[in-house]
């Protein structure tokens, strides 16, 4: 059934090149694999679990798992397939029952300026293109995957925004995006090669992984910790909430579907928040102030 679920339905996500088919070699080989869609049982998921959860975190735990869930209930809903217990779904609660998959802290990663100082120096000679992409990340707050897929057809100069369509966003909902200054300069300096056109790859990279790695061994070069393509996204978001964006505005930009799943990426410093309280604090003594003078 994986097989079949493979060719018929992982193959047409997103997804499926830059982590899903990796995933199902995975299931391949796990020992609960020789069993049948009726065999299957929550306690060969538990089994596993008790394992592979030495080796990799909870939430990549699920993540791993969660093809094979989606194809038990696609086998019942599509394929006619007798209805069964979720085993992938049963077992991942006992796991998390047991202690053993416990849930994660939201990610609050930012990019300070130090380390962006230092990736600018390291990736300006070595790596422009690289450099030009993590900058682009950082003022629009994209994607990895959404930015390898930008095509010059999607750039409006004219009105300054980006006309995303909905076959390269992870929700499949078409957005607009209104572009910083700095952001339409980086494209804007971004050299056509030579015989492209409006179909062409604005930044040249079709492989989001290969972004990826690049970013990383930066990364490593500059001797910077735990720093992730993905947490640009988050600085992004950070810097336009504390600017004064509304939330409606983000979430505009952002592509998120509701205020709950964009919420982990509002991730405030301590200097921000103290900055903003110092600052109510100066303006209402200065009107206080004033009022005072007006009064006498």
């Amino acid at each position: 059934l994986l097989d079949t679920y493979e060719d018929e339905v992982a193959a047409d996500k997103k997804c499926y090149l830059k982590s899903e088919k990796y995933t199902i070699g995975r299931l391949r080989a796990a020992p609960f694999a020789g069993y049948s869609y009726n065999e299957l049982s929550h306690q060969h998921i538990v089994d596993y679990g008790s394992v592979r959860l030495k080796e990799i975190a909870g939430s990549s735990f699920v993540r791993e798992l969660s093809p094979l869930s989606d194809m038990l209930e696609h086998a019942w809903q599509i394929w006619g397939l007798p209805r069964r217990p979720n085993a992938v779904r049963d077992g991942i609660k006992i796991l998390r029952k047991r202690g053993l998959i416990k849930k994660a802290a939201p990610r609050d990663r930012r990019l300070t300026d130090g380390e962006m100082d230092a990736l600018y120096l390291e990736l300006k000679t070595k790596n422009p293109r690289i450099l030009d992409i993590l900058l682009f990340g950082v003022e629009t707050g994209m994607r990895r995957g959404e930015i390898c897929k930008l095509k010059w057809k999607d750039f409006d100069a004219e009105r300054g925004c980006l006309v995303l369509p909905d076959e390269i966003t992870k929700s499949n909902v078409a957005r607009r995006i209104p572009l910083t200054l700095r952001a339409s300069l980086i494209l804007n300096a971004t050299k056509k090669p030579r015989g492209s056109n409006s179909n062409t790859l604005i930044f040249g990279y079709p492989d989001p992984n290969a972004v990826g790695k690049a970013f990383r061994r930066a990364v490593q070069r500059c001797g910077i910790e735990d720093l992730r393509f993905h947490d640009l996204r988050h600085e992004a978001i950070s810097r336009w909430i504390r600017d004064g964006l509304s939330l409606a505005e983000v979430r505009y930009i952002s592509g998120h579907k509701n205020l709950a799943s964009l919420n982990p990426y509002a991730n405030p410093t301590y200097e921000e928040v103290q900055g903003k309280l110092l600052d109510m604090e100066s303006r209402r003594a200065a009107k206080e102030e004033v009022e005072g003078d007006t009064l006498h």
